[in-house]
């Protein structure tokens, strides 16, 4: 559940695709299953840096809910 992707195009874990993709259920799957919502993939990507970059409010709130660091992504 936390394996980075090893394709060529992006090194994330699934939380980090789900984020990317805008996918709240997915999201939430994964977060309900354990997986980290700090988790970084290659380059230091967070799922939330990717909600804060995307704007994805309902996502942001989810990662909140579920302990992740927004401080550290750049919001209070």
């Amino acid at each position: 559940m936390e394996a980075i992707s090893t394709a060529a195009i992006a090194q994330v874990r699934p939380l980090g695709t789900a984020a990317f993709s805008g996918d709240i259920e997915s999201a939430r799957v994964l977060l309900e299953a354990g997986a980290n919502p700090n988790g970084e993939g290659a380059g230091g990507s967070t799922p939330m840096r990717t909600a804060l970059a995307n704007g994805n409010e309902e996502l942001i709130g989810l990662l909140k809910s579920f302990g992740a660091d927004a401080g550290s992504a750049g919001v209070g």
